[in-house]
Order: structure tokens, then C-alpha cells, then sequence
């Protein structure tokens, strides 16, 4: 499974937004090789977020309405 794979799954399962490091450490990845992805990922429509300030950026399925 892909990383991508792996981080969509993680948001999938997830009841609530996560955190970049609360992806990172559910996927036993490190932080900036999640958010690389997230970022990618974001920009192709698939996840949403918000950030909250400089160091907090939430994260959730695309496919889920806020």
C-alpha cells in the first residue's frame, strides 16, 4: 500500500480532523514525508483542510462534509 494509500485510509477510519503528527504517528511515518503528501493530495482535491495557525493544519477525508 502506498503512502498516499495509507493516509487516506487513516482519514477514512478517522471520526474527527486529524493533525499532520496524528497522521504521521497512525501511519508510523515521519511528519514531513505526511505532510508532502497531504500537500499533494490536497492540491489533487483529494483531502481537506484547515489551517488552524502556522504549526496546526487539520486534515479530513475530501469526501466527508464538515
Amino acid at each position: 500500500m502506498s503512502r498516499k494509500q495509507r493516509i487516506k485510509r487513516t482519514l477514512k477510519q478517522a471520526d474527527s480532523p486529524l493533525s499532520t503528527n496524528q497522521i504521521a504517528n497512525r501511519v508510523g511515518l515521519n511528519w514531513h514525508a505526511v505532510d508532502d503528501e497531504l500537500q499533494e493530495m490536497h492540491e489533487q482535491g483529494a483531502v481537506d483542510r484547515r489551517k488552524l495557525s502556522n504549526r496546526l493544519t487539520l486534515w479530513w477525508d475530501g469526501e466527508i462534509e464538515l
